[in-house]
């Protein structure tokens, strides 16, 4: 791996441990001294799942604050009835989306809200295949859209017009435990592997903005930006590195991403993929990209600060954060109107908000990692 990531692995780990302890303590404590509801049974034809009734409310672990002037609504996992739910931005009562149905998909990275707000997508494992399950809000229906064995797919990747999605996924039995990306058809139920067979980075994964074509990282001994249409067609190479810490493609059609080695400076750089010219945005010295804004007008440092593209300022959201823990507060959602952004702190399972242009600092916001902020 070139991806120096082991900080990161371990920090998920971390993570993933103390979040576990956490919410299962929380579960034992709260929930009503009754049966979990049974997973839906995974078949070809949609399944229905029916609501669950709310446990009475547990304490939170970090007081909340209430923003008036948020618009838009949230979805998360209620850390009372552990469905997943709907709420006001500015405060209101939670609607169930879909039941808890199985507690582990909460500390799944294989999870995805749909950008429609209407699907979300994660799987399921069932003996040594893994399903891929698609819920609708609307119809209160599960379908299975894939089928993979002897695969242990990763993030579970949403084009933009909630039409397909895209992960790497792990051949366990392969030799080289090659890594894939492949890419689901929601209307079709097909599975379209779009890089050659070589090992493929687990991050990062995006879609353009039209949904037609993917980027991702290749290591054949180097680290190599491609790009690819989403059946497979026109793969192009863009550029090598020793490290990218993050790609994603902006609205504009350029490519953003983090780069560091040797021999290149430690920032973030642009990339015009239809003339591979390549523009130093900002030098990171020891800061790292976590993440865009959706305008592509805001990046999002491991510090816990943003820098505005246009005015080449910054702006700290929360105290940073430079140790081995670093992913403990992770950038999650944008508000609709991007007056917003929220840090999701793994440890205390609490969110933070920050009003952009405010100077001041992020308050508690919901006891929950907000999945998405939508209209």
């Amino acid at each position: 791996m070139k991806f120096n990531k082991t900080l990161w692995l371990i920090g998920l780990i971390v993570i993933a441990l103390v979040l576990g302890l956490s919410i299962m303590n929380n579960r034992n404590t709260h929930a009503p001294n009754t049966p979990s509801p049974a997973s839906p049974a995974i078949a070809s034809q949609q399944q229905p799942i029916k609501p669950t009734a709310t446990p009475s409310s547990a304490p939170t672990s970090v007081p909340t604050q209430q923003i008036a002037d948020a618009n838009g609504r949230l979805i998360y996992f209620s850390p009372t009835s552990f469905d997943l739910v709907s709420a006001p931005a500015k405060g209101g009562d939670e609607t169930t989306l879909m039941p808890d149905n199985d507690m582990a998909m909460q500390f799944s990275n294989a999870k995805s809200l749909a950008p429609n707000g209407k699907q979300f997508a994660y799987y399921q494992p069932q003996n040594d295949q893994i399903i891929v399950q698609v819920y609708d809000f609307d119809s209160r229906m599960v379908q299975s859209v894939a089928t993979l064995t002897d695969t242990q797919p990763f993030e579970l990747v949403w084009s933009p017009d909630s039409s397909k999605l895209a992960c790497v996924a792990v051949t366990r039995n392969s030799p080289k435990r090659a890594q894939n990306t492949l890419v689901i058809d929601l209307a079709t139920k097909t599975i379209q592997q779009v890089s050659n067979g070589h090992r493929v980075e687990v991050f990062p994964l995006a879609w353009s903005a039209d949904s037609q074509r993917l980027l991702f990282v290749q290591d054949d001994g180097v680290l190599k930006l491609h790009t690819v249409n989403a059946d497979g067609s026109d793969d192009q190479t863009h550029i090598e590195a020793e490290q990218i810490m993050l790609a994603q493609w902006l609205p504009d059609g350029r490519i953003i991403y983090g780069m560091t080695g040797e021999n290149v400076k430690h920032g973030v750089y642009t990339l015009d993929p239809t003339t591979n010219m390549v523009e130093e945005i900002v030098e990171l010295a020891d800061d790292g990209l976590q993440g865009v804004s959706p305008d592509g007008t805001w990046l999002e440092l491991s510090s816990l600060r943003l820098f505005n593209l246009a005015s080449k300022k910054f702006e700290q959201v929360l105290p940073s954060q430079t140790n081995i823990y670093e992913n403990v507060r992770v950038w999650s959602a944008w508000s609709p109107d991007l007056r917003y952004v929220t840090i999701y702190d793994a440890v205390a399972n609490t969110t933070y908000v920050y009003k952009i242009g405010s100077q001041q600092p992020a308050i508690p916001f919901r006891n929950a990692q907000i999945l998405g902020w939508l209209p």
